[in-house]
């Protein structure tokens, strides 16, 4: 993890993918890999249909949050063919993206340094809570943002 980094790849554009990108990236980052991210949409499609619109703007506001973001996809259709509300979502969460660089910068600065997971599960944080131990979806960012995703 001092040296490299993990990027999940192959995922499809799939709800539980989406979700499966939290728990990988929470498992890298324990493993001592901060720097993990997986395709934003995912890489493929699971059929011939194309990447379904509301996934996409929810995986970009999820990808906020990916020590590495990254959009790169198989599917034949761009996210400019998008409704104009789905891009002003997906620009929103990028812009945001861009304003956390300086905390991503210290986060990762912390990794190297202290070994610090950049992002982490909740337990992490809650030791002595059990109602969090089963909590897989929400995660968080440092030590002050916590994640939620819808």
């Amino acid at each position: 993890g001092a040296v490299t980094g993990h990027f999940i790849k192959e995922n499809t554009a799939t709800w539980a993918d989406m979700k499966h990108s939290i728990v990988a990236m929470l498992n890298y980052n324990m493993y001592g890999v901060p720097l993990v991210g997986a395709n934003i949409c995912g890489y493929t499609t699971p059929t011939e249909e194309e990447v379904d619109e509301e996934l996409c703007v929810r995986w970009h506001q999820l990808a906020t949050f990916y020590p590495f973001a990254k959009r790169f996809s198989q599917s034949q259709k761009s996210m400019f063919a998008y409704s104009a509300e789905s891009l002003k979502n997906i620009q929103t969460a990028v812009e945001h993206r861009y304003t956390l660089l300086p905390v991503l910068y210290t986060l990762f600065y912390r990794a190297h340094t202290q070994g610090v997971p950049v992002v982490r599960p909740l337990f992490f944080d809650h030791l002595t809570d059990p109602d969090i131990l089963d909590i897989g979806t929400q995660f968080m960012f440092g030590d002050s943002i916590m994640v939620a995703p819808v």
